[in-house]
């Protein structure tokens, strides 16, 4: 057994890249976002929850490797709405010229059972 393990992350996770993160406002998303930024990245999060994301956008930016030029966006939109996610894409390109890491993390869950109705199913499901 090894003594220790080395972790590499990818060439894109690095100073200067650009990530998009969905989802972004808690949990893994959040997390992905706090992890990019620590590395210098532009980051873009997106969320449907507005005060929670500006919770998580406060939190980036003092995780945030504090470049002078790293961008670092809060963007509310359903990711379930074409309009507003071609919204997000042309204010990523507009910004920073490119995506190198598109987390799509954004999702609901709802419990049920064998008899959950179809909206409920439709909507988790897409």
């Amino acid at each position: 057994q090894p003594s220790s393990i080395t972790m590499s992350t990818s060439q894109y996770f690095k100073a200067g890249a650009t990530a998009v993160i969905t989802g972004a406002s808690s949990g893994i998303g959040r997390a992905a976002a706090l992890i990019c930024a620590t590395k210098g990245m532009h980051v873009f999060l997106v969320d449907i929850d507005e005060e929670d994301l500006s919770v998580a956008k406060k939190l980036v930016v003092e995780a945030s490797a504090a470049s002078q030029t790293q961008t670092i966006e809060a963007i509310v939109a359903d990711v379930s709405d074409e309009t507003a996610m071609r919204g997000v894409a042309d204010t990523v390109f507009a910004t920073t010229g490119e995506c190198n890491f598109l987390f799509n993390n954004a999702g609901i869950g709802q419990g049920g059972n064998a008899l959950t109705s179809m909206d409920v199913v439709q909507k988790v499901m897409g």
